[in-house]
């Protein structure tokens, strides 16, 4: 190559950073008929996603420009009257929040919706509708699994807990050994559904934080750290392989992390279920709670049906299999992408024992519902939860406190999107 042609080449590259928009894609061939669709991942993945949707094209004649979106910034192009006609990859918070503000279409209606979630695990919809209207589909799903040590729990003869009262002997065992158990981020809604609670009543008019389901799960939640000094945060991956925190609930997710991150552990760990609950019937409740990425289409498309089209191809088994298996095979284990779709689920590459357990847990997931002031619940829920531990406060008084307040800010946005007392 020249030295002209190399100067000639260098100033193109320039010259096309600037021209080129690398975070859109188009399909290979124009159509009628086009929409919009915006994501938030990452330029691999947006790369096999319009691969498919060539293939969605041609099967249905409907262009697909595709644009990689930073966080926050569908919100701010919706309210702008710029937005996507579909969004995929949102969490599990937004059609909710755009629902009542009547920026996102219901999707009961749509031809085929009834058959469609058939293939997802009802409770991953409770996030997602409200007032009996749905408003997304699932595309991920995530749910806690406990993750164990067999090798320091065979050379310390410990039993792999089943219910809480386990773990209370086993966190003495531990520590005995200057080891951990390892808490989950959100127990207090494994806690909370085991004992039978709920979060809200009349379609989240009411925050039920004070009733005596929630007190009890609280006051299990709060003696953790309290009496045993488990920690409030830590890092899982390493602790876990050096062996500092033998046992913990994760979310399975991390099962792909430490297939990569710790490799030289493979043989020595397992999973299992979260530890249960034990009923006054003597039967063990083993709920948890469980979430994950969703797909929705904006009131504004320009055109319905193809949107709905696109969505119900997006999530439908077979495009999530094709996806979730491409992923796998471009970025490797850790990348697996956790399919909300139960038949797309069986393709997946886990173990047969992992399989098993996932199932086997997945039947006792339980959504947490999305209402509007939803985030005064989690941030008065945090607050409840310091003052009791930091500052020895009366777990009952402080959850009426906080109830009240959080009482309040339900109130008020139900009056500010004309919601009713009902």
């Amino acid at each position: 190559m020249s030295t002209f042609t190399q100067i000639k080449h260098a100033i193109d590259r320039v010259i096309n950073s600037y021209t080129n928009d690398y975070n859109r894609f188009a399909t290979s061939k124009s159509f009628d008929k086009n929409i919009s669709v915006w994501v938030n991942t990452g330029r691999d993945q947006l790369q096999v996603i319009n691969q498919l949707c060539n293939e969605f094209s041609a099967e249905h004649k409907v262009g697909v420009n595709l644009k990689l979106v930073e966080p926050g910034t569908v919100m701010m192009a919706v309210i702008a009257g710029t937005g996507p006609d579909v969004n995929i990859m949102g969490t599990a918070g937004e059609p909710v929040n755009y629902a009542v503000r009547k920026a996102v279409l219901s999707l009961n209606d749509m031809d085929g919706f009834d058959e469609v979630i058939k293939d997802f695990h009802p409770q991953l919809l409770t996030s997602l509708t409200f007032m009996g209207q749905t408003y997304a589909l699932p595309e991920t799903e995530s749910f806690p699994v406990m993750f164990y040590r067999k090798d320091i729990f065979e050379e310390l003869g410990l039993k792999v807990p089943k219910v809480w009262d386990d773990v209370d002997d086993l966190i003495h065992d531990l520590q005995a050994n200057n080891m951990q158990f390892g808490p989950y981020v959100d127990l207090y809604s494994i806690l909370l559904y085991q004992n039978g609670g709920a979060y809200y009543k009349n379609n989240g008019k009411y925050s039920l934080l004070n009733s005596l389901n929630s007190i009890k799960a609280f006051n299990q939640w709060s003696r953790f750290f309290v009496n045993y000094g488990l920690p409030l945060e830590y890092d899982f991956l390493n602790r876990f392989r050096t062996g500092e925190v033998p046992i913990a609930i994760q979310e399975f997710g991390m099962c792909n992390s430490l297939a990569v991150f710790a490799p030289e552990i493979k043989n020595d760990w397992a999973m299992t279920l979260v530890p249960g609950t034990v009923k006054e019937d003597g039967t063990v409740d083993y709920s948890i709670n469980c979430g994950g990425s969703c797909a929705y289409i904006f009131s504004k498309c320009k055109d319905n049906d193809s949107s709905w089209k696109f969505l119900r191809w997006w999530v439908s088994g077979r495009t999530q299999s094709s996806y979730a298996t491409q992923i796998e095979i471009l970025l490797g284990e850790h990348a697996r992408y956790n399919v909300a779709s139960i038949s797309a689920f069986k393709n997946q590459m886990w173990n047969r024992q992992q399989a098993e357990i996932l199932s086997e847990q997945r039947e006792w997931a339980k959504g947490i519902p999305q209402v509007p002031g939803s985030y005064f619940v989690s941030r008065h829920l945090n607050n409840a939860f310091r003052k009791v531990v930091y500052s020895n406060a009366d777990v009952r008084e402080t959850l009426n406190e906080y109830t009240e307040i959080i009482n309040k800010e339900l109130s008020n946005k139900r009056r500010e999107f004309g919601l009713g007392e009902n």
